[in-house]
């Protein structure tokens, strides 16, 4: 999702078919071209192909970009992504 100022990543998984490894190389070369509008990235679970290129994408744009989670994922994101431990954010179910 993209505004004039802001983008927020959703869904950084992994496609295995050619047309899709070229998509995403050109959709990583813009996030590099604009890392500083990243403002966050939401993670709705731990799929591989919605987290499969979290770690790349964190590493070329910079790992101060939160992560917003839910409590399920955040347990398993140490077993696979140890170096993105402290920049998962929980979100809580609005309790009104």
């Amino acid at each position: 999702m993209e505004s004039e100022k802001h983008i927020l990543l959703l869904a950084t998984g992994k496609d295995y078919s050619l047309i899709g490894s070229q998509e995403q190389q050109i959709g990583r070369d813009y996030l590099k071209e604009n890392k500083t509008k990243i403002r966050a990235i939401i993670v709705a679970n731990t799929n591989w192909q919605n987290i499969g290129l979290l770690a790349d994408i964190c590493r070329e744009i910079g790992f101060y970009v939160p992560i917003y989670t839910s409590y399920q994922s955040k347990l398993v994101f140490p077993y696979l992504f140890s170096q993105l431990r402290n920049k998962v954010i929980i979100v809580e179910k609005n309790k009104e």
